[in-house]
């Protein structure tokens, strides 16, 4: 049985020498990725982080970059369109990719993975101890983690609207209409929303970086630590991603086991400063052979040819099915009756209650609602 309890780790705020020695290996990853290519570079970066306890070496596993999202033209119900392309979503979307990758290594009988058999979850696999994971951003998370963002959204709820860098609360008037297919692609309108990375990581904070897919494999895994480069106003930024977490209570919101409220360490660099955006995305992770993609946010396709990311849920997905057949645990058993890819993420039981309680969190507690895109996006299937 899991303890109830904020997990919580000691805040410092300001940058230590492993802060420093993370920015300067994601910098210079970065800086190698970019080299020699014909695209102006965008002004956001984001890197999940690996550190091994007994190395002071970090490990970059995966970076993005990007500002901006897509119009409702755009939008898709293949699966092929990578919808949001701020830096922080995309560095995590190559994360899950690095996921995929390292649960094709594991076998119970070898060390070659950074998985080992959950003692909380049958039949899944957990992140072994000897592993963090942390998030860096060159700067505070879009919402209201930025210095900004106006002085009465400090705590809502905010998404982006189209074509637009304007902020807006979420709040009662917002209906499952407002979420609906015909409704954000009503031609003339710019109805299509997408919440803030400043929410999107409040929410890693209960659900995990995994995502629904990998958590029909995966415990939920957290962030150690979250570094910001710039734009860190201490009181902001805590209230954003950590303190709007603190009255969220287990038995009240009915949040399953093993996921919990996590309260990563925070710390940053003030440095205010604008970040004017483009429309170019960059992305890597750690994958022999593993080469950066170029894409254009405004389309959620790769900037030159217009083909599908490698990021795309249609490529996720099938990274998830190569997993699926690798025999564990009976996971073939989930591509059963060919499911569509909203079917998954529905029937990933544990993660769908734990966004749920979050939900209904944020909405009794005068957060806001939390916006999401139109299921139709999620119905495609593998074949």
């Amino acid at each position: 049985m899991l303890p109830h309890r904020i997990c919580s780790i000691r805040d410092l705020h300001k940058m230590n020498e492993f802060d420093k020695r993370v920015e300067q290996h994601v910098k210079k990853v970065h800086d190698l990725l970019i080299m020699n290519q014909p695209i102006e570079p965008t002004h956001v970066l984001a890197a999940f982080v690996c550190e091994t306890i007994g190395n002071p070496t970090p490990y970059v596993v995966s970076i993005g970059t990007g500002t901006n999202w897509i119009a409702h033209e755009s939008l898709t119900k293949d699966g092929r369109t990578v919808f949001d392309s701020h830096a922080e979503v995309i560095a995590r979307r190559g994360f899950k990719r690095y996921l995929y990758n390292e649960l094709t290594k594991f076998t119970p009988a070898s060390d070659n993975s950074i998985f080992c058999v959950s003692d909380v979850s049958d039949g899944k696999l957990c992140l072994k101890d000897k592993y963090k994971i942390h998030l860096y951003i060159s700067t505070s998370p879009c919402g209201c983690a930025s210095p900004h963002a106006r002085h009465n959204a400090r705590d809502k709820l905010t998404t982006r609207k189209e074509r637009s860098y304007e902020f807006l609360m979420t709040d009662s008037k917002i209906s499952k209409k407002h979420q609906s297919w015909d409704y954000v692609t009503e031609q003339g309108k710019l109805n299509l929303r997408t919440m803030t990375c400043s929410d999107k990581v409040c929410q890693w904070n209960v659900v995990g970086v995994q995502g629904a897919l990998l958590s029909h494999f995966l415990d939920p895994i957290y962030l150690t630590s979250i570094i910001i480069g710039s734009n860190f106003i201490k009181d902001r930024v805590q209230l954003a991603l950590n303190r709007r977490l603190e009255s969220f209570s287990r038995e009240i919101y009915n949040l399953p086991e093993p996921f919990c409220v996590h309260s990563p360490r925070i710390r940053g660099r003030v440095n205010i400063q604008i970040n004017d955006g483009n429309k170019t995305s960059l992305n890597w992770y750690s994958e022999l052979g593993c080469q950066v993609e170029v894409n254009n946010g405004f389309l959620g396709r790769t900037f030159f040819e217009e083909t599908s990311s490698r990021l795309c849920k249609k490529e996720l997905f099938t990274a998830f099915s190569e997993v699926c057949n690798l025999g564990f645990f009976h996971w073939g058993r989930l591509l059963e009756d060919n499911p569509t890819y909203l079917e998954l993420k529905e029937n990933a039981s544990s993660y769908k209650e734990a966004k749920t309680a979050l939900s209904n969190y944020f909405k009794s507690s005068g957060f806001g609602h939390w916006i999401r895109k139109p299921n139709e996006v999620d119905t495609f299937r593998l074949g």
